[in-house]
């Protein structure tokens, strides 16, 4: 994924100025990458494409989204608790010092929705 702008002189970040066609734009060229990096590295999403007679070369416009399978609460039952990563486990695993100075494994939520909101993948209400 592209680096972070700089703000502009305004003190906005360029996307909080841009017109709805570059929204747009920006948010297809995102979902084309998370849907192929998604077919490409989740096994059972990609049988779910396949079921269905999608790829992520058929991803060409906003409105193609609903062509393709979304995950159910079954399928995160089915898979749980690691078969529906896109990337490997221990590049999701950091360590941090806990109050009782054991090193302990967790999920960074905290930079991983920092960079899903920046991305425009998720919002915070």
């Amino acid at each position: 994924m592209p680096k972070q702008k700089p703000k502009s002189s305004g003190g906005l970040h360029p996307i909080e100025s841009a017109s709805r066609d570059e929204i747009s734009a920006l948010q297809l060229k995102r979902l084309k990458w998370s849907v192929k990096h998604t077919y490409d590295n989740v096994a059972p999403y990609r049988e779910k494409c396949k079921k269905k007679g999608v790829h992520p070369g058929d991803l060409k416009q906003l409105k193609d989204l609903a062509k393709f399978p979304f995950m159910t609460k079954s399928d995160l039952r089915d898979h749980y608790p690691f078969g529906l990563f896109a990337v490997p486990r221990e590049k999701l695993l950091s360590k941090a010092a806990g109050p009782d100075q054991l090193r302990t494994p967790y999920l960074s939520w905290v930079n991983f929705l920092k960079r899903r909101r920046l991305h425009g993948i998720c919002t915070t209400h």
